[in-house]
């Protein structure tokens, strides 16, 4: 009996769709390509004790950051037009990509300092971390990191940037130099790792 990728990639199509048509009404008609997932990966993850969700990052040329923000209502933050964004480490990306995230409710690893949890994990980018953080949002209602802050890998100027949620949006933060090797009861860090997509 043959099998086709709708058979055993079906949660990874369903979740291809919502993301296509998510996309789509934040204004941006994309491709979205279908993510190598199968059922059993797709549910293991979703199970952990620390869950994971698939999340979609555009090329920059198809959706920049700052195109994004505008979208979700966040045009007006710092990270989108302030002068000091010229001092964050962008990472931008000629093709798209799938990758996990983590998604409990508070950003795992508490306690961690920066350079631990770089040294340890990969952490997502300020990038990859908004996507993560509205696309959860719209499809299960929930804010991520209500009481806590989430690391990011990406840095500003000497130092780092943190996340949270602040009165329905997410709110970033630079964290001195010295910050960087600190534990704190209330930040963390959320790890990521590449999918590849279907041929």
């Amino acid at each position: 009996m043959v099998t086709s990728k709708m058979d055993t990639h079906g949660r990874a199509m369903d979740r291809m769709a919502w993301t296509r048509s998510w996309y789509r009404d934040l204004g941006f008609e994309i491709q979205v390509p279908i993510p190598d997932v199968n059922d059993a990966e797709y549910e293991r993850r979703k199970s952990l004790e620390i869950p994971q969700a698939m999340f979609y990052r555009p090329a920059t040329s198809e959706v920049s950051y700052e195109a994004f923000m505008e979208a979700v209502g966040q045009g007006w933050h710092w990270t989108v037009g302030h002068a000091d964004r010229e001092k964050i480490g962008w990472e931008p990306t000629a093709q798209g990509y799938w990758y996990w995230a983590e998604v409990s409710p508070e950003c795992p690893r508490l306690y961690w300092t920066w350079l631990n949890l770089m040294d340890s994990v990969r952490l997502l980018s300020l990038e990859e971390y908004v996507i993560v953080w509205y696309a959860h949002k719209a499809a299960t209602g929930r804010d991520l990191d209500v009481p806590t802050w989430c690391w990011l890998r990406t840095r500003y100027d000497l130092s780092a940037l943190d996340a949270c949620e602040h009165d329905g949006e997410v709110d970033i933060n630079t964290f001195g130099v010295r910050g960087l090797s600190r534990p704190s009861n209330d930040e963390g860090g959320r790890a990521t790792e590449m999918i590849a997509s279907a041929a």
